[in-house]
């Protein structure tokens, strides 16, 4: 394991075989997003973050509680090391403070430039209240953001950092946006593709995920997209929201769903708005949220 540090102009830069090891990714992060393909052992929301590198030229990411650097670590070390994305370029990224006002800066950025990539914005689910009433204020902008958002929160009683979908499930709904939710490192992917594909699209969505689980807890992941096929996915998904979109009379409610076979389509997935497993002749059903609910 190798701790690695920005280089010099006397130092050149690593291979990408090296990683880095930090406190929340004990087996370290990949140096080479370009490597994160097939099987790999790593975080998902490692997985999650390499897939809007390879697709947005612009990142902005807010501070988890206790945890500056905890959901944007993978991109700055990638940055550090210049490697470009799918587009050919080095994405630019931006760490925010939680506060009041905080969306004011990605909406200036909105309005001075021309960037037709889709932009990721990293937070945890605790500083969406922070940024609710700016996105209220503008929700008829239909905004090209893709959330990313781990569902995260500090528990005072415990000291301790915890899941919390309560409160992004409730200003999701009240913003009106879609909400997908991955249960592993390889949906986690899948859903950033459709996440980044549908803010191309003007159609905000949060991809929302468990912030102790797949922020800290690292395995092997399988079937791993790579860099080039994240990208091509990610073209031809766009191309046939934009053809369902304009020629079907779809609300915005049904976009979800509309987006999910779509989806399907493309990866040859079967993702469902509602999925059910068990008995065919069921007594009693368990409606559960969260990757931390289907464990107790």
């Amino acid at each position: 394991m190798t701790v690695s540090r920005p280089p010099s102009e006397s130092d050149s830069v690593p291979s990408s075989s090296l990683a880095a090891a930090t406190v929340a990714a004990p087996f370290g992060l990949p140096l080479d997003l370009h490597e994160l393909e097939g099987t790999v052992l790593t975080s998902a929301h490692v997985v999650a973050a390499a897939t809007s590198y390879t697709l947005s030229d612009r990142i902005f990411s807010y501070a988890a509680p206790g945890a500056e650097s905890l959901l944007d670590s993978a991109p700055q070390l990638w940055k550090t090391f210049q490697k470009k994305n799918a587009n050919g370029h080095v994405p630019e990224l931006t760490r925010l403070e939680v506060r009041s006002g905080a969306l004011n800066t990605i909406l200036g950025y909105l309005d001075s430039s021309n960037n037709v990539a889709p932009i990721s914005v990293f937070i945890p689910g605790s500083a969406l209240s922070y940024i609710a009433p700016t996105l209220i204020a503008h929700n008829e902008r239909n905004l090209p953001l893709a959330f990313q958002v781990v569902a995260l929160d500090y528990d005072s009683e415990t000291s301790s950092l915890v899941s919390n979908f309560s409160l992004p499930l409730a200003i999701a709904r009240n913003l009106g946006y879609s909400v997908v939710t991955p249960f592993s490192g390889l949906e986690a992917q899948h859903f950033s593709i459709l996440s980044l594909a549908l803010a191309k699209l003007r159609v905000p969505t949060l991809n929302l995920y468990d912030g102790p689980s797949f922020t800290r807890a690292s395995g092997t992941i399988n079937n791993v997209l790579g860099t080039q096929v994240v990208s091509n996915a990610y073209n031809r998904l766009v191309s046939a929201l934009n053809f369902k979109f304009a020629s079907e009379n779809i609300t915005s409610i049904s976009k979800i769903s509309v987006a999910l076979d779509a989806l399907n389509e493309t990866l040859g997935t079967s993702y469902k708005p509602f999925e059910y497993a068990g008995s065919k002749t069921p007594s009693t059903v368990f409606v559960i949220y969260g990757s931390n609910s289907i464990t107790i």
